[in-house]
């Protein structure tokens, strides 16, 4: 007589509780994502205000903003006596000029000078950006916020914010850098990403406001293009936009003197 095997298949029962099983293994991938993700966004707005209540304190010790005091300061730190900064000083006329002036790059030495900002930097501009990370010298400072694999650095309070219709004064960037002389500024993180940071503390408008976005360097320009759509108090960040809405396209920026 011939033995034949019985192949038995799962019951109803059996799928069921593998399927929920594996719901729940994907609910906890998803959800430990959003919590990571989470946590990266509320690192980034903990540095920023870090950074606001440096410049802050800065003020109050000596009278001016970093970057923009004039060689006529006489601190232990003198700014254009020490050998590690640049010979030019600021101009005294309250606001933090563009990067080639020095000032926003002087401005983060100073801080770090006056023991309210750790690293080491140069106050150097010197046609790139360069980082102060693990003991190396440079000229901005890297954030501790993760982002997902993008790398995001902080330039500190430059009176420019490119490409916006509307200004305002001495702003903290977070950004990445590229090209292989890191020469320009591109995004850090993404335009869903940048509308939740600003629509927390701000209005979530990315070219109105106190908060705001942009995107990177297209070779002749700092622009608005994938990181938002439209001007003024009329623009929105490309979190609809599929090519774009997941990308690292924006730049976030704060206005230094800002509650958030």
């Amino acid at each position: 007589m011939r033995n034949i095997s019985l192949q038995r298949g799962f019951s109803l029962v059996e799928l069921s509780i593998s399927l929920v099983i594996m719901g729940l293994i994907v609910a906890g991938i998803v959800g430990g994502a959003t919590l990571i993700n989470n946590a990266e966004l509320k690192g980034i707005l903990s540095e920023a205000n870090e950074l606001k209540g440096a410049i802050k304190q800065f003020e109050l010790v000596y009278d001016g903003l970093p970057g923009d005091l004039d060689g006529e300061t006489d601190f232990s730190w003198d700014i254009a006596g020490d050998a590690g900064a640049t010979t030019s000083d600021g101009d005294n006329d309250g606001f933090i000029d563009v990067e080639t002036s020095e000032e926003p790059f002087m401005a983060i030495y100073q801080l770090q000078k006056a023991d309210l900002l750790g690293g080491e930097f140069t106050g150097l501009w010197g046609g790139g950006f360069a980082i102060s990370a693990a003991g190396a010298v440079g000229n901005i400072s890297e954030s501790k916020s993760g982002r997902g694999g993008v790398s995001a650095y902080i330039k500190c309070c430059s009176g420019t914010d490119y490409a916006r219709t509307a200004s305002y004064n001495n702003h903290v960037t977070f950004f990445s850098i590229y090209d292989s002389n890191n020469d320009y500024r591109g995004g850090a993180v993404s335009p869903i990403e940048a509308y939740n940071i600003d629509k927390k503390v701000d209005d979530g408008i990315p070219d109105f406001g106190l908060v705001t976005g942009s995107a990177g360097w297209s070779g002749a320009a700092y622009l608005a293009s994938t990181c938002y759509s439209g001007t003024g108090n009329l623009s929105t960040y490309d979190s609809a936009v599929v090519a774009n809405k997941d990308e690292p396209n924006c730049q976030i920026n704060f206005a230094y003197d800002w509650d958030f």
